[in-house]
């Protein structure tokens, strides 16, 4: 080690041991919370201290920077978690640890820009980058927006991170327009922006390019298509993870952004999670018991999501009902060989291996285990898994290193690694000597064999073969040749001395392959190359490609015909197979001199559209099309009927059970040559159809249901569809919503818009889904309204006539219907509607109530009128339009109301609330000192039929209540001179009544009950007691106030109590229940993984004189299980700081 670097290692110990003296008074508690919790394992975090003093310690951290990426997919793990990992690690590690690990990161740029400039190594160069430290910020991990949780138009996507010290951009131009989203940052490394796409890695970071932007306190953006500074522009497919981490700079400011992971959803939606802290807390009460696996071979599951083993039996605990897993204690208890490279796939997060016997056990192997690095179990996969393993309960399990060989439904097991040797550099002509191989069930290769040679193979299928060139491979598919071989990639496995597998994976062959189709013929030929440098010259093969397996020729197939000449062909099956995704029928007919070709290539286009016809709720329907081939002939007497929805048109959509396909007339192969089929009648069962050359007789009439009248549901309508009810009735449902009913004709569902009458109903579509005994929904989908999508306001929807079921057995029938959608709201009647069918309100504007509370929204009064209202606070109105509410925050005015969610809540005579929570309001909530409400317009309930219609009213929130106008307010009032109470959604801070006739009961020694948590309550124990108990649950004990009952998410404190509402059950004179319902503790429900409630102080008797009085006690939320902790309680100790810092 040179001088110069020993002298500033040196250096900066001093300097660490310095700052630790002065702030150890203030780690001490820290320190004594952390010596009394059971033994704390950091392992993964010691590792970097012992290698900090080495100097190729950047080179070493870079991989391990890279490392999480394979292992970045594992984060697909529930939610839930996330919040709880985020607060037991921040809150009961000591912070002081997390800057030091930071900062020596921090300084290690530093240590090695003045090596560059090692001649003028003065003191003051040294500390000079130290000088901008302050400027350089920990922002913390990515957080999900809420309502803004998918890519948008231009291809970026919004989030938020914790509130920080990074300046915001608080100018204006000269028209007075903020200028926050000026206020960009750009990546400072290239892998400060990563795309994960299968096993490809991009770096799509660009120094300079500003492409994240703050635009308020906790709002960011980032951008992917912005001008010239195009990021990931058409790159971000479903699949893909984002990852973001490093620093991003503007200049002047530095700020650090958490390792954070962003999945990307098939419908463009957004999944984003922090990658969690190397730290691995483990409980280490259990005993450790060695295991060495007995099998030989053992299953794969059918979904490959993970392998059976056995081993010797032991004491270690296990479950029957496969509840006890056991997680590695290190990744590298996991890895896979795959393609020659070991790649470490544990997550010490993840229960791996599941005991479910004395010696029975399961390597659990899917993508959640395992992460999106490792995918999928892989016919040819080595799965290395050893060392130890831990319980729930500390049980270790030390398991001795074993080598798995994956095949195609067993695996093999083995202490010692496969290994095969060869003569490297060497050259072995090969020529396939199979005339048929298998297909892998996924399509993901074809298996041949050779004459054995000595060329290098492994029985682990780790030994592959790249193509030298890329037109080693090819493909032929709809007559045209394409090459498809990739020098990158391992093409060809050897796995025995004459045994191969071909891989034909989209990752293999590429995005314009695709995925192997039955038809395809593939050509391989020439030269492909092992790591070790052997050769095969392998020999060229056509094979072509069935529908399990495929054919090897060393000739290219092909059959000529006799261009335009005309051949008789009459079907003479019977019956014929339906391809498993409907696509199409085979069939067959006598042999005859029609072109044909064994590859799938050559299609017959129908010569006019009536070729084809399909009969399908007793009508006939033309829906042949001349430009498309539609029957495959691939043998002499072989052939195969297209069905699919792209060959026979939307109308068609997809085969039907019950359909009846009509074939006749003439189809033309592209040479000329014709096919005169006689007429067919085909009838598509469930797996295979009939055949006939007379017409099937006509299928039995449906029974048929009478519907009804259509009546409205509370759901209303939603972007795609409008729920309805109806009575009872006798015709099938599925509460998985597969039962759906098709119209018979077009007439069943008349639109009425303008004057004008449209026919949409759409014979191939299900149309009304039954997934209930009454609940109905009616897709009005883009796809199955065509030009007349969407339905708005002042639309009449006229349902009548029959509505079959897929099997054609039930036929529901409906009179006359009529839905008429006003304010984004339906409304049903068996009438014409005659003008509105809504009772309109003038309210006239808003007074201020005697609750000023605004956590969650706004209580306000209007003049008593006849509008609806419940004291239970169910009823409640939606705003007409997104304008109805408008937000002016910091001189922006924001369209925040949510057409669709009830909004405003009539709960008295005369007095009302407006939500302001994330339903109601989304990204917007909560409400914010300074901010004023424009409240406007028309609010719906389409239950009760009436409408409030509010003039503009001006809500201000000035220190913490609301004041309100019937003008923009230009200046803040006065503080007011008392204090706001405490409440919960307007609730009173403490219920009016006389506790001096109230008997208090002390409820002592909470803790948890076996039966754990349910989705609506927790149960719990405490000391017994003589409070009112009953034993069918109706002793009911509400909060006195909001702060009685706390919740403590993402470490942010909210009090959710409502008074009033029976939130504890006492069934026992020990036994309780704690509701957790949304009517109980607010929208904050249900409860998610990692949160904590705080119960504290007083909770009423609804039916008698009883007070149960409750000490702060703590219930962390662990899966279906709740962990229950007093104030003294290790894990509540933060929790309890964190309330002393809320309140201050």
């Amino acid at each position: 080690m040179n001088k110069k670097f020993l002298s500033r290692i040196l250096s900066l110990a001093l300097a660490i041991l310095m700052a630790f003296s002065m702030i150890q008074p203030l780690t001490a508690h820290a320190d004594e919370v952390n010596k009394s919790q059971t033994e704390v394992k950091q392992t993964v975090e010691q590792k970097p201290e012992e290698q900090k003093p080495e100097e190729q310690k950047p080179e070493e951290e870079k991989p391990e920077e890279q490392k999480p990426e394979e292992e970045k997919p594992e984060e697909e793990k529930p939610e839930e978690q996330k919040p709880e990992e985020k607060k037991l690690e921040e809150e009961e590690k000591p912070e002081e640890e997390k800057p030091e690990e930071q900062k020596l990161e921090e300084q290690k740029p530093e240590e090695q820009k003045p090596e560059e400039q090692k001649p003028e190594e003065e003191q003051p160069e040294e500390e000079e980058p130290k000088a901008e430290e302050p400027k350089k910020i920990e922002a913390g991990a990515m957080q999900a927006d809420a309502e803004r949780n998918a890519l948008d138009e231009n291809g970026g996507f919004y989030f938020t991170m914790d509130k920080n010290d990074i300046p915001l951009n608080e100018d204006v131009d000269e028209d007075g327009n903020s200028l926050a989203w000026n206020n960009t940052f750009a990546p400072t490394a290239d892998d400060c922006i990563v795309i994960i796409r299968g096993e490809d890695e991009i770096h799509v970071g660009i120094p300079e390019n500003a492409v994240l932007v703050k635009y308020s306190e906790t709002g960011y953006y980032l951008k992917t298509a912005s001008g010239e500074e195009k990021l990931l522009a058409d790159a971000l497919k479903p699949g893909d993870v984002i990852v973001i981490r490093g620093d991003f700079t503007n200049g002047n400011t530095t700020f650090t952004v958490a390792e954070s992971l962003i999945f990307v959803g098939e419908d463009g939606s957004l999944t984003i999670e922090a990658v969690p802290e190397s730290g691995v807390v483990m409980l280490s009460n259990g005993t450790t018991i060695d295991v060495t696996i007995s099998s030989s071979t053992g299953n794969i599951a059918p979904t490959k999501s993970g392998i059976y083993f056995e081993a010797p039996a032991n004491d270690a605990p296990y479950g029957t009902d496969w509840t006890l897993e056991y997680k590695p204690v290190s990744e590298g208890c996991v890895k896979v060989i795959r393609g020659g490279k070991e790649i470490v796939i544990g997550n010490v997060e993840r229960g791996t291996i599941v005991k479910y016997g004395e010696g029975n056990y399961f390597l659990k192997t899917d993508t959640w285990t395992l992460g999106q690095t490792f995918g999928t179990l892989q016919e040819g996969d080595i799965l290395v898994i050893g060392g130890q393993f831990e319980a729930p309960d500390g049980t270790i399990l030390n398991l001795a290193t074993s080598y798995i060989t994956v095949g195609a439904e067993t695996a093999t097991f083995s202490p010692e690694a496969p290994s095969t040797p060869s003569e490297p550099g060497k050259s072995y002509d090969v020529t396939i000597s199979s005339s048929t191989g298998n297909i892998a069930p996924t399509k993901s290769g074809i298996y041949f064999e050779a004459p054995a040679n000595d060329a290098s193979y492994e029985t682990d299928w780790t030994l592959a073969y790249n193509p030298v060139s890329a037109d080693c491979v090819k493909v032929i598919r709809g007559g045209q040749e394409i090459v498809i071989g990739n020098a990158e990639r391992g093409t060809i496995v050897k796995y025995g001395e004459g045994n191969y597998f071909l891989k034909t994976d989209t990752w293999t062959l590429g995005q314009t392959f695709g995925t192997l189709q039955e038809g395809d013929v593939l050509v391989i030929s020439g030269q492909f190359k092992a790591p070790d440098g052997t050769i095969l010259n392998l020999a060229t093969s056509y094979i072509t490609v069935g529908a399990e397996t495929a054919t090897f020729s060393p000739e290219a197939p092909s059959t000529p015909s006799e261009p335009g000449k005309s051949y008789d062909v009459t079907i003479s099956s019977s019956t014929g197979n339906i391809a498993p995704t409907k696509s199409g029928i085979y069939f067959e007919a006598p042999a005859n001199d029609a072109s044909y070709e064994t590859d799938w290539t050559l299609a017959y286009n129908p010569v006019s559209a009536d070729c084809v016809k399909v009969i399908r709720g007793g009508q006939e329907i033309v829906i042949g099309n001349a430009e498309r081939g539609t029957i495959v002939k691939y043998g002499e007497g072989n052939y195969f009927l297209k069905t699919d929805t792209w060959t026979l048109g939307q109308t068609f959509g997809t085969l039907q059970e019950g359909d009846i396909l009509v074939i006749g007339g003439q189809f033309k192969a592209p040479d000329g040559t014709i096919l005169n089929l006689t007429t067919s009648y085909i009838t598509v069962g469930t797996n295979t159809a009939d055949f006939s050359t007379t017409m099937p007789e006509p299928a039995p009439e449906p029974t048929v249901v009478n519907a009804g009248a259509m009546q409205a549901d509370s759901r209303g309508k939603s972007s795609e569809g409008l729920y309805f009810k109806l009575s009872a009735n006798a015709a099938p449902f599925n509460p998985d919503w597969t039962e759906s009913y098709t119209p018979a004709s077009a007439d069943c569902i008349k639109l009425i818009r303008d004057g004008r009458t449209y026919s949409i109903g759409n014979i191939a579509a299900g149309t009304i889904i039954k997934y209930s005994e009454t609940e109905y929904y009616l897709k009005t989908e883009k796809w199955m309204m065509s030009d007349v999508y969407p339905i708005r306001d002042g639309d009449i929807l006229l349902v009548e006539g029959n509505f079959l079921d897929a099997k054609g057995e039930t036929a529901l029938s409906f009179s006359s219907n009529y839905i008429s959608m006003e304010y984004g709201s339906a409304t049903f009647s068996e009438t014409y509607p005659d003008g509105s069918a809504f009772n309109k309100v003038e309210t006239g504007m808003m007074g201020e109530d005697s609750w000023k509370d605004v956590t969650n929204g706004v209580s306000f009064t209007l003049a008593d009128n006849q509008a609806p209202g419940n004291p239970d606070w169910s009823l409640m109105y939606t705003p007409a339009t997104e304008s109805c509410i408008q937000l002016v925050r910091d001189g922006v005015t924001y369209n925040v109301a949510i057409p669709g969610r009830g909004t405003i809540v009539k709960f008295d005579d005369n007095r009302y609330y407006i939500k302001a929570d994330n339903w109601a309001m989304g990204e917007y909530a909560p409400l914010r000192e300074d901010d004023v409400l424009i409240v406007s317009g028309d609010f719906v309930n389409s239950e009760n039929g009436y409408v409030l219609s509010i003039p503009t009213n001006y809500i201000g929130i000035y220190w913490e209540r609301p004041y309100f106008y019937d003008t923009m307010p230009t200046e803040k009032p006065a503080k007011p001179v008392t204090e706001k109470p405490s409440a919960s959604r307007g609730a009173a801070a403490k219920t009016a009544k006389d506790w001096t006739t109230f008997e208090k009961f002390a409820v002592t020694k909470l803790e948890k009950d076996e039966r754990g948590r349910t989705p609506t309550g927790i149960y719990f124990r405490g000391a017994e007691n003589d409070a009112p108990f009953k034993e069918d649950w109706t002793a009911l004990y509400s909060p006195v106030d909001s702060a009685c009952v706390k919740l403590i998410r993402d470490g942010v404190v909210y009090e959710i109590g409502i008074p009033g509402r029976g939130t504890i059950v006492k069934f026992g004179s020990a036994e309780f229940y704690l509701k957790t319902e949304t009517w109980n503790l607010g929208d904050f429900m249900p409860l998610q993984e990692g949160d904590v409630l705080v119960l504290e102080g007083e909770f009423e008797s609804q039916e008698e004189e009883a007070v149960l009085s409750i000490e702060q006690t703590f219930f962390f939320v662990r899966g279906r299980k709740v962990l229950i902790e007093d104030a003294t309680g290790e894990n509540a100790k933060p929790m309890v700081e964190l309330l002393n810092s809320a309140k201050a």
